[in-house]
């Protein structure tokens, strides 16, 4: 296996690595979309209207940016955009969840990176994506989301602690829900849910 090439075949070496390839206008175009259509997703299992139990931007980030690199950023900042827009919520808040994206993204994927240098199955690269992503990613995304919301005396009755839970929290479940998933449909489109289809994503 050379090169930026990714493997998901069960016997073969697995290398979750970066291929950086630009996306097409309609391909942006949905990601941006299908980020709108995710974030309100999530609102509907809110069990107070205020905190999601699952955040999806940065599973989706993960996902997109192994296949496209920063375009991935992009388009979930854009999906983000429109979401706060359609909703009717603060676009100062758009900064905020950039950068919340962009650094838990970029924490996923060094450590992904350095822990796939060991060659394995399918399974152990996935587990290595989501630990790096769920605990790792989300971790760094949460400090920042909730010291911004802290600081801002967003939510004045949550300790520090506790809010930091809570984005810990629905960070991570959005990479465990949207990170895998994404990362198929970028890498390989709808041909990846084909029951014939044999997976090996190059």
């Amino acid at each position: 296996m050379t090169g930026r090439t990714l493997h998901w075949v069960s016997g073969e070496g697995v290398a979750m690595t970066e291929e950086n390839r630009k996306p097409g206008v309609p391909a942006f175009a949905i990601a941006v979309v299908a980020t709108a259509l995710a974030l309100a997703a999530s609102r509907l299992i809110s069990v107070s209207g205020d905190a999601s139990l699952i955040w999806p931007p940065l599973g989706i980030a993960v996902g997109l940016m192994l296949v496209w690199g920063g375009w991935g950023l992009v388009a979930v900042c854009g999906g983000l955009a429109l979401w706060l827009v359609i909703t009717g919520h603060n676009l100062l808040l758009l900064p905020i969840a950039c950068l919340e994206v962009a650094f838990g993204a970029w924490a996923t994927l060094v450590l992904n990176r350095r822990l796939q240098r060991a060659q394995g199955t399918a399974l152990a690269a996935t587990v290595r994506l989501y630990v790096a992503g769920a605990l790792v990613g989300g971790g760094v995304s949460a400090l920042i989301g909730a010291g911004s919301f802290h600081l801002a005396g967003i939510f004045p009755d949550m300790s520090f602690s506790t809010l930091f839970l809570v984005f810990w929290v629905a960070e991570a479940m959005g990479m465990l829900v949207f990170g895998g998933l994404t990362l198929a449909l970028a890498r390989d489109g709808i041909v990846a849910l084909r029951p014939d289809a044999t997976l090996a994503l190059r």
